[in-house]
């Protein structure tokens, strides 16, 4: 697998045999942390914990589910905008597929309003900052108890995971990358390091059509206020935000 970053660097001995598969499979040389200093461009971080790093966007790129941010929305209830995307204002308890968990933000949001949901992320980097989350999550109890409410997450392809099973969600969501229009101003380093590593979605349309005949009630689609609609479909309901807006597609039982 070709990959845009430029290193792996490796700072612990625990996780040097980790470190070697990556950067093999990766296709990328394997630091350790003195070689690496000299590198530029975006790194691969094995030390106690993972992260992302490029030293031109400033501080290393982790995962973390007790970031203030997140422990403001894990307490600010089920009528925020994604919880009423999603119809968990109505009804808790709902089974979600998260089909793009990414960093596992909007993951863990769901399920602190009652959602029972299931991760996918097919990124191997990506993946790998999401799992260390999880194994580092301890402290605030409204974070455990959320995390108890998600799956493991599943190191999957959505488009290729849809395609192959029987199993139905009440909602499935989609947060896709996408790179295909002009932003008006720069994303968030976190963001554009991200964009670097991920890409764009570009089979984002093919996942919309699929998640549609694997939802029970309700796909919901995440988007940038000026992004398009995915696969030019007209959504049945739309929240709309300053920073976000959410696509809602209704599904006939």
């Amino acid at each position: 697998m070709s990959s845009p970053l430029t290193a792996v660097i490796c700072s612990s001995p625990d996780r040097l045999v980790q470190a070697r598969e990556l950067a093999q499979s990766l296709k990328l040389p394997l630091f350790d942390s003195e070689q690496g200093q000299s590198l530029s461009g975006a790194v691969l971080l094995l030390g106690e914990r993972v992260s992302l790093s490029n030293p031109e966007l400033g501080a290393p790129l982790q995962a973390d589910f007790c970031s203030p941010d997140i422990l403001r929305r894990l307490h600010a209830g089920r009528k925020q905008p994604l919880g009423r995307a999603c119809g968990l204002h109505k009804q808790s308890g709902l089974r979600i597929l998260d089909c793009t968990a990414g960093l596992g933000q909007d993951m863990l949001i769901l399920a602190a309003m009652g959602a029972r949901v299931t991760p996918l992320e097919r990124n191997d980097v990506i993946y790998l900052l999401l799992e260390d989350a999880f194994h580092h999550a301890d402290g605030d109890p409204v974070v455990l108890q959320a995390l108890s409410r998600c799956e493991r997450p599943r190191r999957e392809n959505a488009l290729e995971f849809l395609g192959s099973t029987g199993e139905y969600w009440d909602v499935i969501y989609l947060d896709p990358m996408f790179s295909g229009y002009k932003r008006r101003a720069l994303p968030k380093k976190n963001m554009q390091l991200l964009a670097a590593v991920c890409g764009g979605d570009e089979d984002a349309d093919q996942l919309l059509a699929l998640a549609l005949r694997h939802a029970n009630r309700r796909v919901v689609v995440k988007r940038s206020p000026q992004a398009p609609l995915l696969d030019n479909r007209e959504p049945d309901l739309q929240i709309k935000g300053s920073r976000m807006r959410f696509d809602i597609y209704l599904v006939s039982a």
